[in-house]
């Protein structure tokens, strides 16, 4: 089964890379909806093209504020599948998609942005018919609060490569959100960045991510999730309450975890190889079926509480890099045996508070080639 999740990985991230050379290909022969001219300067600085509102910026770069569906509706069908923003309108250069400029838009499926595009306002596509989101390659782009708020047929997101930083809520309401992947990419969310979605399942993180307060809380849907290869910062409460989340895995990541980011889910193994940094206070809180932890050489500290709660627990992997376990971090932990070499500081902690420990823990230390299988 891991198997099949690593390969599916691996394709989602192909066929997202792959999108990507389709829309800066798209870019360059845009279609005739994107050849504007003839526009008209109001005193507010709002202009029309053919199909295409937009104002003019104090730079001189032109902010979209969505399609004139009245005028355009002769060439409605041209776009009503895949959407091709234009990259410059009368003359100008887009910068920018002005806040709810696609707001409750019914016309399309898909939007191919153009490279020049650097700022996206609050609740640009909000309640929009966007089925698909797949971007990349943007270096850096803005997105506001709510931007993607009760899109309520968004079914797949895909971000790659690139700079991106979201405001608050960006995902929320998607309730037929299935599938996030985030690759090679530099990213910050605001909070709730997907929170409360029933139906999403399956949650890919590489890259440089830093998501905020509640980010995945309540999503009962996701079973696995991952992240690789960079620093992965979460807030307080990120993964709360994930009731259907049964694994979680960490390979090469710079770990810094909020409070409570993981409590109340239902996870059951914890695991991370060639990883640095810690967990947060209360970070696996009252995860009642967690059963196995693995922490791998590098990691340095786990926080108060950590893993409090979390009766099922039996076996945990702790390294001699570990140098900083707060208190009451394995509080309710009955059936614990810690393995750590003999004299680290997990080792005094556990005769602190009369927890089984061995010094064999080394040779049960998980490969990464097993995580990922």
């Amino acid at each position: 089964m891991k198997k099949v999740r690593k390969f599916a990985g691996i394709l989602t991230l192909a066929l997202l890379l792959t999108a990507c050379g389709k829309q800066k290909s798209e870019e360059q022969a845009a279609p005739e909806i994107t050849e504007v001219t003839g526009g008209q300067t109001t005193a507010a600085q709002e202009q029309q093209s053919p199909v295409m509102l937009y104002r003019t910026k104090e730079d001189g770069t032109a902010a979209l504020q969505g399609y004139d569906t009245v005028r355009a509706e002769a060439v409605r069908p041209a776009y009503e599948d895949e959407m091709q923003l234009p990259a410059e309108v009368d003359g100008l250069k887009v910068t920018a998609i002005d806040a709810e400029g696609f707001a409750g838009a019914d016309y399309f499926r898909a939007v191919l942005f153009p490279d020049t595009l650097g700022e996206m306002g609050d609740g640009c596509f909000r309640d929009s018919s966007l089925g698909i989101f797949d971007i990349c390659d943007f270096s850096p782009l803005t997105i506001g609060n709510d931007a993607f708020a009760d899109c309520k047929k968004l079914n797949h997101v895909g971000l790659a490569l690139g700079t991106l930083t979201f405001g608050d809520n960006a995902f929320i309401g998607c309730s037929t959100l299935k599938d996030l992947t985030i690759s090679e990419i530099d990213m910050t969310s605001g909070e709730y960045f997907c929170a409360g979605l029933e139906n999403l399942s399956d949650v890919g993180l590489n890259g440089n991510i830093t998501l905020g307060s509640g980010s995945f809380s309540d999503c009962p849907a996701i079973l696995d999730a991952n992240h690789s290869n960079g620093k992965l910062t979460l807030g307080d409460d990120c993964f709360a309450r994930c009731s259907g989340l049964d694994s979680f895995s960490f390979i090469a990541s710079e770990m810094s975890f909020g409070k409570d980011c993981f409590a109340q889910c239902s996870i059951r193994n914890v695991m991370c190889s060639d990883c640095t940094g810690g967990f947060g206070e209360g970070c696996f809180r009252d995860c009642t079926n967690l059963e196995y932890l693995s922490i791998s050489d590098g990691v340095t500290s786990i926080g108060s509480e950590a893993f409090a709660g979390c009766p099922a627990l039996h076996t945990a992997v702790i390294p001699a890099s570990v140098t900083e376990i707060g208190e009451g971090a394995f509080a309710g932990c009955e059936s614990l045996v810690i393995l750590t070499p003999e004299g680290s500081c997990a080792a005094q902690y556990a005769d602190t508070y009369g927890i089984s420990h061995t010094e064999e823990g080394e040779k049960f230390t998980i490969p990464v080639s097993e995580i990922t299988e």
